[in-house]
């Protein structure tokens, strides 16, 4: 752990100061502190952003989100977009300050003001919701998608593919989704790669080609996505764009069901009641079931409800 007698360079340099942000990314916190706790202290936006991140985190020093605050309120007021980002951040989970989300917004408005393509993203996102006291405005929203996409924020791609699918805000254009979802996706966000699949299983801006949806559902699913594996395991059992293959579905089913994915616990159930591609057990249908229907699950609640009722009967018998 740090202490400020460890201090070597009173006044570093900005190459230093660059130095010491890259010692904290590489996990030397302690070497980092030395060159950047000096450099906040003398009011060093960029070193005091640092050290906030530092202290979010517990990296070096302990862990003080109250602390984190402080610095990165330091270097927010001194006009470092990325502290402004982090302040903005903070109010809006409430991360060592009350949250406030009139707060948050303003912050996020003065970081996108200077080109940070996360407070952008936000701002995306706050104008689509409804955020604070900003009415939902989906033109705003669009626009600020399109400021962090233009950067590369596959986030915001992401999101601007969706948009694109509803209408919302924008010319409903299946083509311009799909556009959007390979950006992303080429970026590796999982849900793009999810969506690209969609739009071959089901002929949404692309002519249908269930051998690609599964070529991308694997890709979101290797990536653990617990809806493409669901996803994934539905092509494997039902045969569509590869061979019938209930072992595989098993496999896909059971790690999104780990996940948490009702669907997916669900499926599982059915496939264990039936020994489709696992051995048949009453017992762990139940199981499966009674997951899938804790979370709300209908189909679960019914499967479970039959399984008990037959078991019931069997028994009488």
């Amino acid at each position: 752990m740090f202490a400020k007698d460890q201090l070597v360079s009173p006044v570093p340099s900005s190459e230093e100061i660059d130095h010491g942000i890259e010692l904290s990314k590489s996990g030397d916190f302690v070497g980092a502190l030395k060159l950047l706790w000096p450099a906040a202290e003398q009011g060093d936006a960029k070193a005091q952003n640092s050290l906030g991140v530092l202290y979010a985190r517990g990296r070096g020093v302990p862990q003080d989100a109250v602390a984190a605050v402080s610095w990165y309120r330091k270097a927010a007021e001194q006009g470092d977009s990325v502290a402004q980002y982090n302040l903005a951040y903070s109010y809006t989970h409430g991360f060592g300050v009350t949250k406030n989300e009139d707060e948050a917004l303003a912050w996020y408005l003065r970081s996108a003001a200077q080109g940070n393509d996360m407070a952008q993203y936000m701002l995306g996102h706050a104008y689509s919701s409804g955020f604070a006291n900003a009415p939902k405005d989906m033109v705003r929203a669009v626009r600020w998608f399109r400021e962090a996409a233009a950067q590369d924020n596959a986030g915001a791609q992401y999101w601007l593919g969706v948009l694109c699918q509803r209408g919302d805000g924008i010319a409903q254009d299946a083509v311009a989704a799909l556009a959007w979802f390979r950006k992303s996706g080429d970026q590796g966000d999982v849900r793009a790669l999810r969506n690209i699949g969609a739009a071959y299983e089901f002929g949404h801006g692309v002519a249908i080609d269930n051998v690609q949806a599964v070529h991308w559902y694997r890709e979101a699913a290797e990536r653990g996505c617990d809806v493409s594996q669901c996803w994934l395991a539905d092509m494997y059992l039902q045969g569509k764009g590869a061979p019938r293959d209930p072992m595989q579905a098993v496999f896909w089913y059971r790690r999104s069901a780990e996940q948490g994915n009702a669907v997916a616990q669900h499926h599982l159930g059915v496939l264990c009641e039936r020994g489709d591609g696992v051995a048949r057990d009453m017992a762990q249908a139940a199981a499966w079931y009674r997951r899938a229907a804790d979370q709300g699950n209908l189909d679960a609640e019914r499967n479970l409800q039959a399984l008990f009722n037959s078991c019931s009967t069997e028994v009488v018998h």
